[in-house]
This record gives C-alpha cells, structure tokens and sequence, in this order.
C-alpha cells in the first residue's frame, strides 16, 4: 500500500495505525514520490490525499491508468462534493475518507477496497 499525503505528521500517524494493522507501507508526501514507491515496489492500494505539492490526487490516479498500473485507491479530502466524489470514482477511486481522518473509519475502507 502507497500512502501519498503532503502533512508529515498525518502522513507517520496514518502509517503506524496502517503498519498496527498489519499492512505494509510506503509513503510519499508528492505524486512524484508515489510514482516512484509504485514503479518500484508495486501497489495494491492507493490511499492518497487529493491535493499535493506536486498535482492532484486525479492526475496520480490517470498517470497510472495511462500506465496500465492503477491499483484501487481511496481518496481523502476534507471535503468532497458529490460532483467531485463522481469525478473521483470514474479516475478509479473507490472509496472517500474525509479528513480530519477518523482511523476507524479508514480501516473499514481500506478493508473494503482490498477485498472487494
């Protein structure tokens, strides 16, 4: 699992509550940086905040898409819009956590993406 968010400290603490879980995980604070961890070590969840240094969380998403390389992804926005929730799902997000993250709530979703 890539964990691509720009805030190091909610970046570390939603990789221990991951790593806890038993998941292993890269992070990344740029959409270069995950590109890099998921060329390299391959990806099979994507968890991504939707604004970067470097891009949006849709431009991470359609690059690996291009790149035949989209693994499932959840979004994490403090605020999504229904419109915006639709433009996320048709670049491949399944699931929206909203921020501030509730780790309760991003362990569910990250259960229900990898097993579905």
């Amino acid at each position: 699992m890539v964990v691509v968010e720009d805030d190091a400290d909610s970046r570390r603490a939603t990789e221990r509550v991951l790593v806890a879980n038993g998941y292993d995980v890269k992070s990344a604070s740029t959409v270069k940086e995950a590109l890099y961890l998921i060329e390299r070590y391959g990806c099979d969840l994507l968890l991504s905040d939707v604004l970067l240094p470097d891009g949006t969380a849709l431009e991470l998403m359609r690059t690996l898409a291009d790149a035949d390389a989209a693994p499932k992804a959840i979004a994490m926005a403090g605020k999504l819009s229904i419109d915006r929730q639709a433009e996320f799902a048709d670049a491949g997000f399944t699931g929206f956590v909203a921020k501030p993250v509730l780790f309760t709530q991003l362990l569910t979703e990250v259960e229900r993406a990898l097993t579905h």
